[in-house]
């Protein structure tokens, strides 16, 4: 006979469960099944169970006091249960649990640990496809099951949550709020990002066939709409995946498919070892010279086309993105895709000109397709930040948010930006945007707001009653405030954030110092010096900004980092300490660093949210972006990565 279950512990039950469960709605996060757990065996920092954690903590507190209540949870609980149909059966809780519970229900806190033990044991009451456990089904049936993951599926159209359940900013309470910025996706990025590696491919090179003459005899590709070649009488199609990678790429058998009729080869990392019609086995040994694929002949009324090339054990994979790739960005609140979309010099204006799912490849100027960038963060559970292209028309602006409207999980908010520095020479960007002010006769700035301003009015016209998902970006430049005090002006309150990025490094009279006896820690001793003296006050002025429209609009303005982290930049000079600063990138002292600009930008001038640029990258004349080198680089040789990682984790 089962002893009955006081009318407290059951309320406490179902709220802790509303809880979990909207902990994962908010950040699809996959849990690692272990009836073991407990707060003496907590799960190390970067750990998908401690990732929940954090979660709960920073996104849970709907009132932001610093403490995840009753108060917090009870608003979640209809919209959990009627999406998930989550109702376990508590019956098989043990006496030590039910004392547990009541204890949350006393003292009304709900802090790492408490989530800790709750998730061991209340989560566990969804199986691995997300559905809800059959009737009859107990904790410890679950608990002791073989299936490693819990990943509920993105809430349909009938189960959003409440709008008012959003704050338009990310608090944090000890754990700060960061980022993350991707790459843009090429055949030399080191983000691995697709289990298909076709995805990443360099566009078309012309070469005649059976691998003779030139690399590229500079003869024109006809493509079909897919970006697929159509080959004339002697022409081949090659490509390359993987390329300059030092051979940080998975080794292994990987399996090519293709439709049509036709003759693919291969050659540099990959040997075929089997080939069968319309699929071709391949032998990879990961070097630097890639994987080279050449297109020898295609039938003109059945080409080559709809090409997969598949890492080991991921053919037709559930999800496009490679494991580690999601796994390493997991503890990153914030994704923006700046680099994704191509936005820096955009050509795309029309929504025809977008990239699309059905492409060939998502490389390329194009960037990649906005439907991969959804997903992503459906998966992560991850809030994105988009820039929408300093060319593209209203319809391709409406088009987007409709997209991403109807697309995205309903729980998560959008960071919306107009292009990316429209102020910085560099770009393309920034260039229309001085044309335009010649001609509308008027600032630089003020076109960058006009712009936006359009933008987001169209935003929030398709998001209707759920617009204050909508989070307006105001980008400035983080050595000029005068840019974002310009914007912020001729906006008058139409935004709702402020932000400049956040970097530090030597520049003008402490390079012309450097030689070739200057060490890394000279390098980063004068960085931190600059971080203090200029980075920060500049960095206030940006936050007395947001604190003035804050005041004259009564509502919260936050200061943002769009991108930061280290400047050792040579620009592709040939200057002797050029190796002093790529030896910096992983010396000791970059962590110390880091750590220094994560709690002065949070702590000292109150930052909120922190976006690093970037994710992947190798060293570069042109910059050492990167936070990791490789995506499989250990952390201890990767101290910008495990400092923003302890900076999530609350370790700094």
């Amino acid at each position: 006979m089962q002893k009955p279950i006081p009318e407290k512990a059951i309320l406490v039950v179902l709220l802790a469960s509303a809880s979990i469960g909207l902990t994962l709605l908010v950040c699809n996060r996959n849990f690692v099944r272990d009836s073991k757990l407990s707060v003496e065996s907590a799960p190390p920092l970067e750990s998908l169970e401690d990732e929940a954690s954090r979660a709960v903590l920073v996104r849970g507190d709907f009132n932001r006091d610093g403490i995840v209540t009753e108060a917090d949870i009870k608003p979640s609980i209809d919209a959990w249960l009627d999406h998930q149909g989550f109702l376990a059966r508590m019956d098989d809780l043990s006496s030590e649990d039910f004392k547990f519970i009541s204890d949350i229900n006393l003292d009304g806190k709900f802090d790492d640990q408490d989530v800790s033990r709750l998730k061991a044991i209340l989560v566990r009451g969804v199986d691995s496809t997300g559905a809800a456990v059959a009737n009859g089904t107990t904790i410890n049936s679950v608990l002791s099951s073989e299936s490693s993951a819990i990943t509920p599926p993105p809430p349909g159209p009938g189960a959003q949550i409440p709008i008012n359940q959003f704050e338009s900013r990310i608090a944090n309470h000890g754990k700060l709020a960061v980022g993350m910025n991707l790459s843009g996706v090429s055949d030399w990025n080191r983000e691995w990002v697709f289990v298909d590696v076709f995805k990443h491919s360099r566009p078309w090179i012309s070469q005649d066939t059976g691998g003779r003459g030139a690399w590229d005899n500079g003869k024109e590709i006809d493509l079909n709409k897919y970006g697929y070649p159509i080959l004339k009488d002697g022409q081949a199609a090659a490509t390359l995946m993987f390329r300059d990678m030092d051979g940080h790429y998975p080794a292994g058998v990987y399996t090519c498919t293709y439709s049509g009729t036709g003759e693919l080869r291969f050659g540099l990392d990959a040997k075929v070892v089997e080939a069968k019609a319309n699929r071709i086995l391949l032998d990879v040994t990961p070097k630097n010279g890639g994987i080279y694929m050449r297109i020898d002949r295609s039938d003109p009324g059945d080409p080559v086309r709809d090409i997969h090339i598949w890492m080991p054990g991921f053919e037709n994979a559930k999800s496009p993105f490679h494991p580690l790739f999601i796994k390493r960005l997991r503890p990153f609140l914030v994704i923006r895709f700046m680099g994704w979309a191509r936005v820096n010099n955009s050509t795309v204006a029309k929504w025809r000109d977008r990239r699309t799912l059905e492409d060939c490849r998502q490389s390329g100027s194009r960037g990649v397709a906005l439907e991969y960038m959804i997903d992503l963060c459906n998966e992560l559970g991850a809030v994105p930040w988009f820039c929408m292209p300093h060319l593209a028309d209203d319809n391709f602006v409406r088009n987007y948010a409709l997209l991403v409207r109807d697309r995205l999980r309903q729980d998560l908010p959008i960071y919306v930006e107009w292009s990316n520095e429209a102020w910085n020479s560099i770009f393309a960007q920034a260039k229309w945007v001085n044309k335009e002010a010649e001609q509308r006769r008027i600032l630089a700035p003020d076109v960058i707001a006009d712009e936006a301003l359009r933008d987001w009015r169209i935003w929030q016209k398709v998001f209707g009653s759920k617009s204050s998902r909508i989070i307006r970006v105001a980008a400035g430049q983080h050595y000029r405030p005068w840019v974002a005090e310009t914007i912020l002006k001729r906006l008058n309150g139409e935004f709702d954030a402020v932000s400049c990025a956040a970097y530090f490094g030597p520049h003008g009279k402490e390079e012309s110092r450097f030689n070739k006896e200057t060490t890394a820690k000279d390098v980063l001793k004068i960085s931190l010096k600059k971080l203090h003296e200029e980075g920060v006050p500049l960095l206030r002025k940006h936050k007395a900004l947001a604190e003035k429209w804050s005041k004259n609009l009564r509502r919260r303005i936050p200061l943002l980092a769009y991108e930061g982290g280290q400047h050792l930049v040579t620009w592709g000079k040939n200057v002797p300490y050029a190796d002093t600063y790529f030896e910096a990138q992983t010396h000791p002292m970059m962590y110390q660093c880091y750590a220094d600009l994560l709690n002065l930008f949070f702590n000292k001038v109150g930052g909120e949210l922190f976006v690093a640029l970037t994710y992947v990258a190798g060293h570069g004349r042109s910059g050492s972006w990167g936070h990791l080198q490789y995506q499989d680089e250990p952390l201890d040789t990767a101290p910008k990565f495990k400092a923003l990682v302890d900076a999530v984790g609350g370790e700094l």
